[in-house]
Formats: C-alpha cells, sequence, structure tokens
C-alpha cells in the first residue's frame, strides 16, 4: 500500500482553513447573547436577572440535546474521508428523525423550567417573567436542532464556511427582533423580556431556511440528498452510541462551572463578582478554541475514514500548535493586562469597586493558566470524538470535575476557608488531571492506528 505524505505544514494549513469559520461561528454566537443581555439591561432588575435564569436554563437544556447532536459530525467525517456518500445520506436522514424527538424533549423541560424554580422558592414576580422569557423559546426549538444538525453536516463534509453564515444570520435577526420587540420599534409590539425569545425563535426558523437553501444551490451536495433514507434505524442507533456520553458531558461541564461559582458565592459577594468577571472572559477565549476543537474531529474523522492512519500523528501536532498559539496570546494578556478586561464591566479606579478590583486581578491570573489547561484539553477532546471514543471523554469530565476539582475546591475553599482563589485553583488541578487522561488516550490510539496501518502494509 502506497503510503502519501501529509506533513505537518500540510496539516497546520488545513487545521487553520477549517477553524478560522469554526471559531468566528463561537465568537458571533458569543456577541449574540451579550447584545441580548445588553438591551434587557434597559428593561430593569428585574428582567435582567429573570433572563439570566432563563437563558440559563435554556442553555443547560440546549448543551444536552447540541452535545448529542455532536455525533452527526462525527458519523459524516468519517463516511466522508472514505468517500461513502450512501452512508452520508442515511446519517442525514436519521440526524433529522433525531433532531425532532429531541426537540419533544427540549420543549418539555422549557414548559416545566419555571415550575421548578417555583419549586426553589424564588420570587413571583421574577417567575412571571421567566414564564414570559421562556415560553416563547418552544417554537424555535424545532428550527434550532434541525439547524444545528445541518450544521454538523456542513462541518463533516468540510464545508465550515456554511456554519459561519449560518450563524451569522441569527446573530443579525435576533439582534434585529429583539430590538423591534423588547421596545416596540417601528410598528411592531412592544413585549419586553419575552421579545428576547421571540426574537430568538424568528432567528432559528430564517437560520433553517437558509441552511436547507444550501442543500438545494450548492451542487456538491446533490449525491447526499440522493441517497436520504428515512428507514435505516440502526444509524439512529449508532448516531445515539455516539451522541449520549456528549450531552452528558456537555451537562456535567455547565453544572461543574455552576457548582463552583455556587461555591465562590458563599465566599463573599465580592469574590463572586471578581470571580465572575474572570470565568466569563475566560470562556470567550475557550468558546474560540472550541472551533479549533470542531476543526480536530472533522480531520481526524476523516483521516480514520480513509484508513489514513499515518497522518494523525501530525494533525494532532498541528491543532495542538495552533490551539495553543492562541491560547498563550489570550493568557499573557490576562495575567499582564488584567485592568484592562475589568475596566468593561466597572470602573477600576473608583474606590466602591476596590476590594473587586484586587480580587479581579490576581483571579485573573490564575485564570491565564487555566485557559491554558483548558485549550488544550478541549483539543484533545476534540481528537477522541473524531476517533469515535466519546465515552471516554465523558469519564474524564466526570473525574476533573467531581472527583478532583469540585471536592478539593469545596475542602480547600471553604472548608479550610482559603476563599475563592483556592476553588479557582482546584479547577485548575482538575483540568490539569483531565488533560493527562485525555492526551494519554488519545496516544494510546494512535499506537493502535499505526500497528494496525503496518499490519497492512
Amino acid at each position: 500500500m502506497k503510503i502519501q505524505t501529509f506533513t505537518i505544514k500540510q496539516a497546520l494549513r488545513t487545521a487553520i482553513k477549517l477553524s478560522v469559520p469554526l471559531m468566528f461561528s463561537e465568537m458571533v454566537i458569543a456577541l449574540s447573547i451579550f447584545i441580548a443581555t445588553a438591551m434587557v439591561a434597559h428593561l430593569g432588575i428585574d428582567e435582567l436577572a429573570a433572563n439570566g435564569l432563563g437563558s440559563s436554563l435554556y442553555f443547560a437544556m440546549a448543551g444536552v440535546t447540541w452535545g448529542i447532536i455532536t455525533g452527526v459530525a462525527i458519523l459524516i467525517a468519517h463516511a466522508f474521508g472514505a468517500k461513502e456518500p450512501a452512508v452520508i445520506g442515511e446519517v442525514l436522514a436519521q440526524s433529522i428523525w433525531q433532531a425532532l424527538w429531541l426537540s419533544v424533549f427540549a420543549i418539555a423541560f422549557i414548559l416545566a423550567a419555571p415550575y421548578l424554580l417555583q419549586w426553589w422558592g424564588e420570587s413571583p414576580n421574577v417567575l412571571s417573567l421567566v414564564k414570559k422569557y421562556m415560553y416563547p423559546l418552544t417554537v424555535g426549538v424545532p428550527a434550532d436542532l434541525l439547524g444545528f444538525t445541518l450544521q454538523q453536516f456542513y462541518m463533516g463534509i468540510s464545508k465550515p464556511r456554511y456554519v459561519l453564515i449560518m450563524n451569522l444570520v441569527i446573530l443579525g435577526v435576533t439582534a434585529f427582533f429583539n430590538y423591534v420587540l423588547i421596545f416596540g420599534k417601528w410598528g411592531f409590539p412592544q413585549l419586553g423580556i419575552a421579545g428576547v425569545s421571540w426574537g430568538i425563535s424568528i432567528a432559528m426558523w430564517v437560520m433553517l431556511l437558509v441552511s436547507m437553501s444550501f442543500l438545494f444551490l450548492d451542487a456538491s451536495l446533490k449525491p447526499y440528498l440522493k441517497y436520504l433514507n428515512f428507514k435505516a434505524f440502526k444509524v439512529l442507533k449508532k448516531l445515539w452510541i455516539l451522541g449520549w456520553p456528549l450531552g452528558c458531558m456537555f451537562f456535567i461541564e455547565i453544572g461543574g462551572f455552576a457548582a463552583a461559582m455556587m461555591m465562590v458565592s458563599r465566599v463573599s459577594t465580592d469574590a463572586l463578582a471578581a470571580y465572575q468577571m474572570a470565568i466569563q472572559y475566560s470562556m470567550i477565549v475557550v468558546s474560540s478554541v472550541f472551533g479549533v476543537s470542531e476543526a480536530a474531529i472533522i480531520m481526524v474523522g476523516q483521516v480514520l475514514g480513509a484508513k489514513q492512519f499515518h497522518r494523525l500523528l501530525n494533525i494532532v501536532f498541528a491543532v495542538y500548535l495552533l490551539t495553543m498559539g492562541l491560547a498563550l496570546i489570550c493568557a499573557v494578556l490576562f495575567y499582564l493586562e488584567p485592568v484592562w478586561f475589568i475596566a468593561i464591566d466597572m470602573d477600576p479606579q473608583s474606590a466602591l469597586n476596590r476590594d473587586v478590583v484586587l480580587l479581579g486581578i490576581h483571579f485573573f491570573k490564575i485564570t491565564a493558566i487555566f485557559i491554558l489547561l483548558e485549550s488544550m484539553r478541549l483539543m484533545f477532546i476534540g481528537v477522541l470524538r473524531g476517533m469515535k471514543d466519546t465515552k471516554f471523554t465523558l469519564y474524564s469530565s466526570i473525574i476533573m470535575f467531581f472527583l478532583i476539582g469540585l471536592p478539593l475546591g469545596y475542602y480547600s475553599g471553604l472548608y479550610h476557608h482559603h476563599g475563592a482563589s483556592a476553588i479557582l485553583w482546584a479547577l485548575c488541578i482538575g483540568s490539569l488531571a483531565g488533560n493527562i487522561l485525555v492526551v494519554y488516550r488519545v496516544f494510546y490510539h494512535i499506537r493502535a492506528y499505526q500497528q494496525v496501518e503496518i499490519a497492512h502494509a
């Protein structure tokens, strides 16, 4: 068997080509959330609190469903590498079924979520606003999950620019309808906080129409449509086997960070404010790096589908260089100029903010290390997902948060009263442990694939 060379330079060029649109997509999503929150802030404190609660519940649910759906990109990338359009058509058809039944679960959760807050003892006024925020989201859920499914399809066949276009559509449509519906501009009804969710739902349906148009306008996609098979239910089972660990992993990661924030809230209000600033900016960086992780899924899946196992090592090294290069730039800024970021949220010169600013500077320096660790961990998790090893990614997240990070944070930060910085350091230690696990697992698989290729040479 003739082995074609694939240099690190070639792998890095491919990684950049795939990563850039996906990174910008993640930034666009973060920007749309920021714009909506900024508009709601003009309505009042109760509306802002309701928006925070409602969006947290919605994105917790969305994290699970999106995580399950990400298995679509893995299967399609493998089939694309193997040049099997019939398999891609089957996966696409069954992923549509998957999105539809996940929509039923998501809608049921949204309808039930306000009652969970009522049981928790939330104030009646805020609870009423949460209902106004959440219920219109049910209209957009099917379009959201079907559109996200098509995004995974486009990623798997190396068309990430379509993903970027879809997210830009969401940003533009959401911003427009949020503005006119929240404040009642240009003849539209003034819906207040409900205008946020109606804007999101409208944007999801517009995005779905745009994403479907690519299927019919791009001639290169016609072979896949030819093989659509809505009766290949064995493929639906494969999607579930790959997807459920990812959905659980997303839930654990969201829950883990929420639990850490709750622990910090028990230290002091100043510590919580400073921690929130440091974490929110680190999450923006990490979400951008997540685009590189998605590129790793595509590249690894495609070379495994093509059985070009010799390319794996160079792909991993190239994606590592790209990930850590981006993370290092951000980490240096966090460490050397934390006041730049703090000044976005508050006046660092004000005497009233002195304690929060001092804590924030300290937390940003710790977060610089956290960014490096989390970026590397997410990158290697992307490689494992491309290798279809989704269960191990779930296990590593459980170990990182619930066996190391959170228990150590509670023991050191709260039990021994070392404060919020100890909780942050505990998350860093948990992330380090997660890195050790996923790096070992990646190279375990690479050695196994290399042995297979040698045996068939």
